[in-house]
Formats: structure tokens, sequence, C-alpha cells
């Protein structure tokens, strides 16, 4: 009886909400009308009475069906429940059900796919973390909303959450106060989430909007919102980035603590090909004249694993690009680079400003020639007026040399050869960016609209790297395990999807935030085995030469 009762109420739902389209169109439609009549110079009105009128009652038309809309919803959760009395509770669908030593998890995996409505958040979830997830929910539910507990004496999950929402929203505030008029249809945060939606489902302008309008954010076209983010000037989306990481930086620095007592920085720098239009912008186009090449040059912060700045030049010197970034790294930390940084003019700004660094040395220089012929592992050099020490890293048959001013007996040739290989990190920060924030395909005509995006990848990278560390520093559970690590991918897709919206556009009460918060242990609990020593061959995709592909030259 219950469920023929549900299947009539669902069918009534279906007409209501087919009326209420039918309602948000005619609005639109009067909406439109009423502006062209304010556009003239000379109108009637009564005609702009009328249409007022028929607004009105179009909204009212609305309102009563929305309630409507609402009271049969609730009719079918309390009849739910009736039926679900027995089974296991779900908690905002995102909640993961309790299961016994020797139980088949084929069954528990079915169970939630068919109960939860987000079939993305559970594709990598494995099952041998079901029993760590409903641990961890039960700890933090004596602690969700109880701030005068004495165990929850320090800053509680809860406060993370609202003191973060409140942030976006500030810097949102600013942002629209700056730019966009009091009555203005489109604010900042559209466009901030346009930009997010395209970039992670690496969707065109149209998908985009049409995501927007799917989740009743706003109803307006694809060149209206192109004026408005045209009309963005980039210093706000700089200024957007820099307090978001400042605020992130000191909240993270309450529970991060580094081996080390100095910070560690890498560089490093690719290049992107873009379209030949941005010509225009001095970027130099290739031989062909097919398209145009830029450098992309970012500094990250290894310690935090934070993006500190990322640029975007036509000249293709990394040593160029690097001596305008100086400025954001701190005297006596650490920078660790490639060949391509070894030069007199760096190594002189950077004792300038008392800034240490490690980077690997070309063989071309005659210091190393005379280095390569001595027996010894290290030595120190001078380079011109400065001091070097000389490290040899024999891996096989591979020699590489690496040069570093840390002259101090407490720095041994171990610990800076393993302070070198951590810049691996940024490389890692290379990949998501290029694969899972499709940064190779970058299709804006606008070199504006491009930094606008590259700083909104920077920034999905800075929230999906603070939520990873607050949450395993609330759960204690991947952090007390180094052969594991979150899932990337799965983070970022659902931060930017999922988290973010409910950041930007809810209002934050006691359902929304068990969601948020069942949402965030989830994906922290998805992660991925750490393989030792593995390594693959770099192939190059394209040729070398345009002879390869007819079959001239022979790869072998």
């Amino acid at each position: 009886m219950e469920i023929k009762i549900i299947n009539e109420l669902k069918i009534k739902l279906n007409n209501i909400n087919d009326e209420i389209k039918i309602h948000e169109k005619q609005i639109r439609v009067l909406r439109e009308s009423i502006r062209n009549l304010m556009k003239r110079k000379k109108y009637s009105k009564n005609k702009m009475k009328e249409l007022k009128c028929l607004l009105n009652e179009s909204y009212k038309n609305k309102s009563i069906a929305s309630n409507k809309r609402n009271q049969i919803n609730g009719q079918i959760n309390y009849l739910f429940k009736k039926i679900n009395k027995n089974k296991c509770p779900i908690r905002d669908n995102y909640t993961i059900s309790i299961r016994k030593k020797g139980d088949d998890c084929s069954d528990i995996v079915k169970q939630r796919k068919n109960e939860c409505k987000d079939h993305n958040l559970f594709k990598k979830i494995r099952c041998g973390n079901e029993k760590r997830g409903n641990k961890l929910r039960n700890q933090l539910d004596i602690n969700l909303f109880d701030n005068n507990n004495k165990k929850a004496s320090h800053k509680t999950i809860k406060d993370f959450i609202i003191e973060f929402q409140n942030k976006l929203l500030e810097m949102n505030g600013t942002v629209n106060n700056k730019c966009f008029s009091y009555n203005a249809q489109i604010y900042f945060t559209d466009i901030f989430y346009f930009i997010i939606t395209k970039i992670v489902n690496n969707s065109s302008n149209v998908e985009a909007v049409q995501n927007l309008k799917n989740k009743n954010i706003s109803y307006v076209t694809e060149q209206a919102i192109y004026k408005k983010r045209t009309g963005i000037d980039i210093k706000f989306f700089k200024l957007y980035y820099d307090h978001l990481l400042q605020y992130i930086t000191d909240d993270l620095g309450r529970f991060i603590k580094s081996k080390f007592d100095k910070i560690i920085n890498a560089t490093d720098g690719t290049r992107m090909n873009f379209f030949k239009c941005l010509t225009k912008n001095n970027f130099t186009i290739d031989k062909n004249k097919r398209y145009c090449t830029g450098l992309v040059n970012a500094i990250y912060n290894i310690t935090n694993g934070l993006p500190t700045d990322v640029l975007l030049t036509e000249n293709m010197s990394e040593q160029e690009a690097l001596k305008s970034q100086i400025k954001y790294l701190e005297p006596d930390s650490i920078l660790l680079g490639d060949a391509h940084y070894f030069s007199y003019d760096i190594i002189n700004e950077l004792s300038e400003k008392k800034i240490n660094y490690i980077f690997k040395i070309s063989k071309s220089f005659n210091i190393i020639k005379e280095f390569l012929k001595i027996n010894e592992m290290s030595t120190i050099v001078d380079f011109y007026e400065h001091k070097i020490r000389l490290i040899k890293n024999i891996s096989g048959k591979n020699v590489k040399i690496i040069g570093t001013n840390l002259l101090d007996e407490k720095y041994t040739d171990k610990i800076i050869l393993e302070l070198y290989d951590q810049r691996w990190f940024i490389e890692e920060f290379y990949k998501i960016m290029k694969c899972k924030l499709n940064m190779k395909q970058l299709k804006s005509l606008n070199l504006d609209n491009i930094l606008q995006e590259i700083y909104v990848q920077n920034i999905i990278v800075l929230i999906s790297r603070y939520i990873e560390l607050v949450g395993t520093h609330y759960s204690k559970l991947i952090t007390d395990n180094y052969n594991k690590k979150v899932n990337n991918s799965n983070l970022i897709f659902n931060v930017s999807n999922e988290l973010l919206y409910l950041l930007l556009y809810k209002n934050i009460n006691k359902k929304k935030l068990k969601k948020i918060l069942n949402l965030i242990f989830d994906l922290i609990n998805t992660y991925v085995i750490i393989i030792d020593n593995l390594h693959n061959v770099r192939i190059r995709n394209r040729p070398v030469n345009q002879f390869v592909n007819n079959g001239y030259i022979d790869n072998g």
C-alpha cells in the first residue's frame, strides 16, 4: 500500500515540476519584455503596468506550486522512513553501511549505488574502508556540535567549515562590490563557479552555462557571462588567490610540522601552446604559423604542499621568469631547481636576499669538468665571488652534479640529496594541473581569460589540498600509514563539483554540516597505495622531426 501511495505522489510531483518550469519561462519572457520597454525613450505606462501585474501573478503561481512540491516531498520522505525502519539508515546520501567480518562487499556496494543519488563519489571508494569510516563518524559525533567538551578544547571541524565558508563569502563579496552593481543578475561567485565547472569537467561554455541552470544558480545566457567575465580585471583574481593562500597557510601552521627548520620551495617551468591570435600579446608563433608558445613558471611550497605563485610569460627563459618571482620567497628558505636555473645572475640575487638554494648543475661548466676528474664525492668551489658546495649523485651509470650554498656541517651530503629529491612534488603538481585540471586544453582566445583559468586552477588545488590536510589531521587514519595517500583525481572532482557548491550557495545548518562532513571524510578515505621505486620511462609523444612520420628517419 505504501509503495502505491509513493508512486502516485511521484506522478503528482512530476506534474508540479512541469508547472513550475512553465511559470519560470513566463517570468523570463516578461522580464525581457520589460527590459525592452525600458530601453525605449518613449513607452506607454499602461503596457508597463500590465506586464508588472502579469509578473506578480506568475511569481504567486510559482510560489504556490513550490509549496505543493515541498508538501509532497515531505509525505514521500515520511513514507520512506516507515519502510526503512529495519534497514540501515541513510545519512544525507553519503553514509557507509557497517558490515561484519566475513560478509561480502558486493551486496553493500549494490545497495549503496541504488540508495545514493551521487554515483560519482563512490566510484573509487574501497571496501576495506567500511569500518574505518564508521569509527571516524562515531568519534566525530562526540565533538561535532559540542564546543564545551573537554576533549574539544582545540578548534573543532565544525569551526573549520564555518570559518572557511565565511572567508569564501567575504572574498566573493569584496570582489562583487568592486566589479558589479547592486542590482546585477550575474555575480562574481557565478562566474567563479562557471570557470570551475568548465575546467574540471573539460566542458564547453554552453555546457557550463547549462550546469548553472541545472543547479538553479542563474538563468543567463552564454553571451551575458562572457561580457561580465571580460569586464573583470585580472588583478581581482590575483588578490583572491593571494588572500586565500595567506588564510590557508596561517591555518595550516597550527598542525603542519616540517622535518627541517627552514621552508622548502621548488621551482619549475613548462611550455604551453595557445591559439595564434595571441600574437597581439607578443607571444611567439611557431615556424608553420599554427599556434603560439608561452612559458608557465611556478613556485611550489613543499612544506605545505601549496603553490605560492604561478606566472605566464611570453618570454621562454625560465631564469627571467624566476627573477620576477624571487620576491615571493622568504629569507632563510631553501629553493630547489633544475639545471636551467643555475646562472650567475640568479645566484647573485638569491645570495643578496639570503635565500638558500640547491640546484642541479650542467656538466658544461669548467668547474664541473674539473670536479668530475677528482675521486672525491663533495668539495667547496669558488664560483666568481660565491662559494658553492658540489656533490656527486651517482645512480648506476648516471652521475648528476648538485650545487648548494648550504655549507653548514649539519647539512650532510645525504641530507642535501634527500632535499633535492623532494623537487619531485612540483612535477606532481604539474601533473595535477595538466591531467586533472586540463591545463593543456585552455581554449580561450583572450589572454585575460587564460590567466583567469590558470588562477582558478590554482585556487582549486589550494582548496583541495587544504581539505585533505585538515581532514587527515582530524581523522588520523592515513597520516599514520605512510604507504597510502589520498586519491587526488577523486578529491579534486568532488571538491569542485559538490563541496564548493554547498559552501558558496547554501546556508550551513546541522543537516548540511553533516552532509559536508560525510563528503569530506569519504573523500579522504579513498586512498591510493604508494609503490616504492616506481619508475616510468619518459616517451616523447611528438616526433623530433617531421620526417619521422614519413619513414625517412629510423627511430631505432
